[in-house]
């Protein structure tokens, strides 16, 4: 517990150091000056400004939907580190999907979101056991006189979890890939 409490810790400081960098922080900003700037003298009316910003939501939602579905093409020959790509594919279509849902039908947004959760959940219950996995593999490489408890048998039990995770993962992949686009 201690050794995996001290990881989670550094994990959380690099999180926290990468949140509030010059960069993050600027890209904050300019968002705003953005915003700001549409409201100003020379910006654009309430019409115009929701019709740009349908262009723009349609454009990026088009590209992030099909970089999930390029990304998912293959996915029950992928490895760990190809669904945290996709889990990653995913979590950016679906913060774009409920930030500019906003824009568009309501129940096609739901209808959209209701494939998009799933996926990315399951995605994310797999790189959890994948995280798990490494840990106490990590922990009782490192000190295992003190991991004091049976390894193989709890490293059974995760990857018994991940292939009844993947199996339904790959269904809910499937789902999502043939889902109605609200943005289209």
């Amino acid at each position: 517990m201690e050794a995996a409490g001290q990881k989670s810790k550094e994990a959380h400081d690099r999180a926290k150091r990468a949140f509030l960098s010059p960069g993050e922080t600027g890209s904050v900003l300019e968002l705003f000056r953005w915003f700001e700037n549409l409201d100003g003298p020379r910006g654009l009316r309430a019409p115009k400004l929701k019709e740009r910003l349908n262009t723009v939501a349609d454009s990026l939602l088009e590209k992030q939907f099909k970089r999930v579905c390029k990304r998912s093409k293959a996915f029950d020959t992928f490895d760990a580190d190809e669904r945290h790509k996709l889990r990653i594919a995913c979590k950016n279509l679906r913060y774009n999907a409920e930030l500019f849902g906003q824009l568009y039908s309501d129940r096609k947004v739901k209808r959209f979101i209701k494939l998009l959760k799933p996926a990315y959940d399951r995605l994310g219950e797999l790189n959890d056991l994948r995280s798990a996995h490494e840990l106490l593999t990590s922990i009782a490489r490192e000190k295992p006189k003190r991991a004091g408890l049976p390894v193989g048998e709890v490293l059974g039990w995760l990857d018994r979890g991940a292939t009844q995770t993947l199996v339904g993962t790959s269904k809910t992949i499937r789902r999502l890939r043939n889902a109605p686009a609200f943005w289209r």
